[in-house]
C-alpha cells in the first residue's frame, strides 16, 4: 500500500492546469455583458437547425456519444473512461496528461498489471472495482469524484457560444436528459443569458438597546446619517486585512450599500445592520464574518454609533435579487414528438401544466425544487462549491411567505404558447472561482476543462 500511496501522490503533484480550446470565434459573454460586442440573440421567427448541420459545425459534437465499435464493446467500464478521454483531448486540444490526472485511473491500472506484491495488487483491484461501480452510476463516464461518476454533455449552445460540461451524478439518466434537451435546446437557437448580477453578499451585525442608551431609532439614525457609509469603509482598511486586500486589489468601493431595519419581537425589539459587499471571484462567506466580527466591536465605540449592545455578526446566505441569473431558452414541439407514438404540442403543453403545478402546490413545488436541484448540483458539486450554500440561496428565493397553497416560486419553470416551449431559469447562487476551491485539484481541472475563469461565466453556464 506505502507504494501506491506513493504512485499516487507523485501523480497528484503532477497535476496542471489545462484550458477548452476556443470552439467559435464570436464575442465572449464578458465583451456583450461590458457593451464591447453585440450580444448573440434569436428571435421566435428563426428556423430550427438541421440535426446534421449542428453535428457538422461544431468540434464539440463530434465526441462520438453512441461509441458502438465492437473494439469499444469489449471494453472494461474503466477502459471505457479512458476512451472518452482521449475523444476529448483529440476533439477539443484538451492536454491528454492532465485529463489523465482526474483520479489517477490509468496510474491504477498500469499499476494492476505491474509485478507488485499480491496483497498490494488485491488493494488495487478493490480501487478500480470501486471506480467501475461509481462510474456505472452515468452515461460518457471519464471517471470519478469520491461517490460521483463524472459524465461529458456535449451540444450546449449558450449566448452564441458552444460548451461542454462535466456533471458529478449519483444516480443515471441526468446525463443523458441533459445531453438529449442540449440538442433539442441547440436546434431552436441555444440558451440566452438574459441578467448576471454582480456577485453581492450581505453580512449582518444585530444590535439591542442598552439601558440608559440612545434609542434603536436613535441608532438607526446615527447608521442612516451621511458619511457612515465611508467611516466604515475605512475603519474595516484598516482592521481587516482580508477586506484591505480586496480593497487595494479592486480598487475599493466594495461594500455598495448598507441598510438598516428595526426588527419587531416578541421579547423585545432588535436592530439589525446589513452591509452589500462585492465578492468578486470568491464566495464571500470569510470575508463577510470577518467584517461583520470586526464592526460588532466597532459599532458600540465613541467612534462608531455609540453605547449599544451588538450581540451577533454572521454572513447572510440571501442571494436572491442580489446574485442571481437569469436565462432563457425554447424548444420545438417537434422536438418533443416521439417517433409518432406522441404529440410533440401534447408533450409541450403537460410539460408546462405541471411546471405551473408546481407554483400551486407545495406538495408539486417540492419536488420541482429537488428535481431542478438535481441537476445544478450535479454541474456544480464536482467544481468544489459549497452545496449547502447554495442550497440556502435557492431555497430561500424559492419560498414564498402568506400563503398556504402557494408554498414555491420555482427557479425553473417552462411556459407553452402554442409554437414553442419555453424554459426559464432564475436563480441566485453565491459561487466561488478562488480560494479553498483553487486547493482543490479535481476543481482546478474540470473549470480549465469547461473554460470556466471567471465566478460569472460559472453562474452563467
Amino acid at each position: 500500500m506505502a507504494l501506491v500511496r506513493l504512485a499516487l501522490a507523485e501523480a497528484g503533484a503532477a497535476r496542471q492546469c489545462v484550458r477548452r480550446v476556443a470552439t467559435t470565434t464570436k464575442p465572449n459573454w464578458k465583451q456583450w455583458r461590458d457593451g464591447l460586442a453585440p450580444k448573440p440573440t434569436w428571435s421566435k421567427s428563426d428556423p430550427l437547425i438541421p440535426h446534421a448541420d449542428l453535428v457538422q459545425n461544431s468540434p464539440i459534437n463530434k465526441f462520438d456519444l453512441s461509441l458502438r465499435s465492437p473494439k469499444y464493446d469489449g471494453l472494461t467500464p474503466s477502459e471505457k473512461a479512458i476512451f472518452r478521454r482521449d475523444l476529448l483531448a483529440s476533439e477539443l486540444g484538451v492536454d491528454r496528461k492532465t485529463l489523465a490526472k482526474i483520479d489517477n485511473l490509468e496510474l491504477l491500472l498500469e499499476l494492476k498489471r505491474s509485478t507488485l506484491p499480491e496483497a498490494v495488487q488485491l488493494e488495487i483491484g478493490r480501487s478500480v472495482a470501486e471506480r467501475e461501480a461509481t462510474m456505472a452510476l452515468g452515461e460518457n463516464a471519464i471517471g470519478t469524484a469520491g461517490n460521483q461518476c463524472l459524465g461529458v454533455t456535449t451540444r450546449h449552445l449558450i449566448d452564441g457560444e458552444q460548451h461542454l460540461a462535466v456533471l458529478g451524478v449519483v444516480e443515471n439518466s441526468i446525463i443523458a436528459g441533459n445531453e438529449a434537451f442540449a440538442e433539442k435546446i441547440a436546434r431552436a437557437g441555444g440558451v440566452q443569458t438574459l441578467r448576471l448580477d454582480p456577485p453581492i453578499m450581505p453580512t449582518e451585525v444585530l444590535i439591542r438597546a442598552t439601558t440608559g442608551g440612545p434609542s434603536l431609532q436613535d441608532l438607526k439614525l446615527k447608521l442612516e446619517s451621511p458619511g457612515m457609509l465611508a467611516k466604515i469603509r475605512e475603519y474595516l482598511l484598516k482592521n481587516v486585512p482580508k477586506y484591505a486586500s480586496l480593497e487595494i486589489k479592486y480598487g475599493g468601493g466594495l461594500i455598495e450599500k448598507l441598510e438598516v431595519n428595526i426588527l419587531k419581537g416578541k421579547s423585545e425589539d432588535q436592530l439589525e445592520l446589513v452591509l452589500f459587499y462585492n465578492t468578486d471571484q470568491m464566495m464571500g462567506a470569510n470575508v463577510a464574518n470577518l467584517m461583520a466580527e470586526a464592526l460588532r466591536h466597532y459599532l458600540p465605540s465613541p467612534d462608531g454609533i455609540g453605547p449599544c449592545n451588538a450581540y451577533a455578526a454572521i454572513l447572510s446566505n440571501v442571494v436572491t435579487h442580489l446574485r442571481d441569473v437569469e436565462s432563457m431558452c425554447r424548444i420545438s414541439p417537434l422536438d418533443l414528438a416521439d417517433k409518432g407514438k406522441a404529440n410533440g404540442h401534447e408533450i409541450a403543453y403537460r410539460m408546462a401544466l405541471l411546471s405551473e403545478a408546481a407554483t400551486l402546490s407545495y406538495y408539486r413545488g417540492a419536488t420541482d425544487f429537488k428535481g431542478s436541484l438535481n441537476a445544478l448540483m450535479s454541474f456544480l458539486a464536482p467544481l468544489g462549491q459549497d452545496p449547502n450554500a447554495v442550497m440556502a440561496g435557492l431555497a430561500h428565493g424559492s419560498v414564498r411567505t402568506g400563503s398556504d397553497t402557494a408554498a414555491f416560486v420555482p427557479f425553473t419553470r417552462w411556459i407553452y404558447n402554442g409554437t414553442w416551449l419555453f424554459g426559464e431559469f432564475k436563480a441566485g447562487m453565491a459561487l466561488s472561482t478562488t480560494g479553498i476551491v483553487r486547493h482543490n485539484p479535481d476543481a482546478v481541472n474540470l473549470m480549465n476543462i469547461m473554460g470556466i475563469t471567471d465566478e460569472g461565466e460559472m453562474r452563467r453556464l
